[in-house]
């Protein structure tokens, strides 16, 4: 008899938890139904990105930059080394030396910091490299991969049209580390590319807009395209802007952002902008707020704009009245 209790407790027991169990499921189907198809909390938008172009190799062929010493340099040769390996082969440790060689090495003194030359040569290996193993074109493009795009002297006919379907792409082309949408950055870096936005600047003209960074994104391609009206209307987008802004104070940070973006767009065009650098000439006899970070927004001279200006006018920035623009204040990144 005791061992019948035991039995029917136990028999009793399960279908006890048998019950509940479907009991639950049953409850959390009708819920799963009846609760709103929406999700409960909706993703932060993405934030465009600023149109800003790589850096590129601004520091090949320079007497102002800091010659890397042969660590310095072998540390290179090392990362344009790994890319002679194929994609699948050097996964993550390629990555990391395409990494490495998307921006100036940097060295860090006690007192100061020092921007290391560029060497062309490395660059050179490294594009022939890249182009042979189809590195970067795996996969979407990020930050890092449109720094090096923009560093190789003549990169690949693939790698433009990489460049030009995230630039335009229908969707917001993710960043590797933010919520931030990465088409204007790519648009910068697609008009910075010798030749490749010819294909594209009607449909960049078309887009232009001076109201967020895709639209002065467009405004560099189609300029760099070549596209007959696209400087008269950069000039006619940063006189408005600048027009509608008040008097006496700096202009603000979102548009002062949008006025240097379009500015970036007449350099495209070299000396050919020379009748369309008005508006850009108003901007540098005005202060702007610059991101000071911790301490918030300042007013500073405009001094990003000295090398543009330089570019355009085909004449040595000391020659004209910006006397901000004397490269013996100090380097032009000292504005934020």
């Amino acid at each position: 008899m005791a061992l019948r209790r035991v039995l029917f407790t136990i028999v009793v027991a399960v279908f006890s938890t048998l019950s509940l169990s479907v009991a639950f499921l049953l409850g959390r189907s009708s819920w799963e139904n009846e609760r709103p198809s929406q999700p409960i909390r909706q993703l932060a938008a993405y934030e465009l990105a600023r149109a800003i172009p790589p850096h590129g190799l601004k520091l090949a062929g320079r007497d102002d930059c800091t010659p890397p010493t042969e660590t310095e340099t072998a540390l290179l040769q090392t990362a344009v080394d790994v890319l002679a390996f194929p994609h699948e082969m050097s996964r993550s440790l390629g990555n990391g030396s395409m990494r490495l060689l998307s921006s100036p090495l940097i060295r860090r003194g006690e007192e100061a910091v020092f921007f290391l030359c560029d060497d062309q040569n490395i660059f050179q290996t490294a594009q022939m490299y890249i182009q042979e193993n189809e590195h970067l074109l795996k996969g979407r493009l990020t930050e890092f991969g449109f720094a090096l795009i923009g560093r190789l002297p003549s990169p690949s006919a693939d790698l433009a049209r990489k460049v030009a379907e995230s630039a335009f792409s229908d969707t917001p082309q993710e960043s590797d580390s933010l919520r931030r949408d990465l088409r204007p950055l790519a648009r910068a870096t697609l008009a910075s590319i010798k030749g490749a936005s010819t294909p594209y600047a009607d449909r960049a003209f078309s887009e232009i807009t001076i109201e967020n960074s895709m639209g002065t994104g467009a405004a560099q391609i189609a300029v760099a395209g070549g596209h007959p009206q696209a400087l008269a209307k950069v000039e006619l987008l940063m006189d408005q802007l600048l027009v509608s802004l008040p008097v006496g104070g700096p202009v603000p940070w979102d548009q002062r952002n949008r006025l240097y973006e379009m500015a970036q767009a007449l350099a495209f065009a070299g000396p050919a902008a020379k009748d369309h650098v008005g508006p850009l000439k108003e901007l540098m006899n005005r202060e702007v707020e610059s991101n000071a970070t911790i301490f918030g927004m300042v007013s500073l001279p405009p001094r990003r704009m000295c090398p543009l200006l330089e570019q355009i006018l085909q004449v040595p920035i000391t020659e004209t009245e910006y006397t901000y623009c004397d490269p013996s204040v100090g380097p032009f990144g000292l504005e934020q």
